[in-house]
């Protein structure tokens, strides 16, 4: 039987991370992050070429992370086996993950890891990002598309990092509209809606709710 995959996607603070892990963790599926496949990628080339890095240096980019054998294991990123999950969050690669992500030929790096860990996953798969329903898993079962009004996604960001240090509400929606416009026009893999996406505006919803209308798609498209 062939595996069922699930692509997610959304813009910035919809809540596809905390709702792609709890769908996986109802369903037994395994989940591949996006992000932080961007966020291992951007460590170990910060690692090797320091925090001012060419990214123009295409050739010799591709040669390293191809020496670097990134891979996924139980929701993990390794590389050469070793576990990079407790780098992820740094500050500095938080700062130019960003930057990194943008460059297409990163981008097909990505999407390399991203199909092999799901053509060999086992179980059920579930996939979140922004271009995972039109790039990365096209033929997947079932295509998710979430969105919320961008004050919604604000607050949502706010009340995260309210108790962790000093944000402004403004700022935060700024940013979240920023990061929109970014993503749409993006030359490489922009963020869109998949022509064939269910479409989930969570905005007045519970995340609870959310998620149970997920699972009962999936568990219709199953029978």
């Amino acid at each position: 039987m062939c595996t069922f995959k699930i692509a997610i996607d959304g813009p910035a603070g919809v809540g596809k991370s905390s709702t792609a892990c709890e769908v996986a963790r109802i369903l037994g599926f395994s989940r591949i992050d996006s992000g932080s496949i961007y966020r291992a990628v951007t460590f170990l080339l910060i690692k090797k070429f320091g925090s001012d890095i060419d990214i123009t240096r295409k050739n010799e980019i591709e040669i390293f992370l191809k020496d670097m054998n990134i891979s996924i294991k139980n929701e993990r990123i390794f590389s050469n086996e070793e576990d990079l999950s407790k780098n992820l969050r740094d500050e500095i690669v938080e700062k130019k993950v960003a930057l990194i992500a943008k460059e297409s030929y990163i981008r097909d790096i990505v999407k390399e890891i991203q199909i092999k860990a799901a053509n060999t996953s086992k179980s059920g798969i579930i996939i979140d990002g922004r271009d995972i329903g039109t790039v990365i898993l096209p033929n997947a079962n079932l295509k998710i598309f979430l969105t919320a009004k961008d004050e919604v996604r604000a607050k949502r960001r706010y009340e995260e990092y309210v108790e962790k240090s000093s944000v402004n509400f403004d700022t935060i929606l700024d940013e979240i509209k920023k990061r929109d416009y970014e993503d749409i026009n993006r030359k490489t893999a922009p963020l869109k809606c998949a022509e064939d996406a269910i479409i989930i505006d969570n905005s007045d919803m519970t995340f609870q709710e959310q998620v149970e209308i997920i699972v009962d798609l999936v568990k219709k498209k199953m029978v």
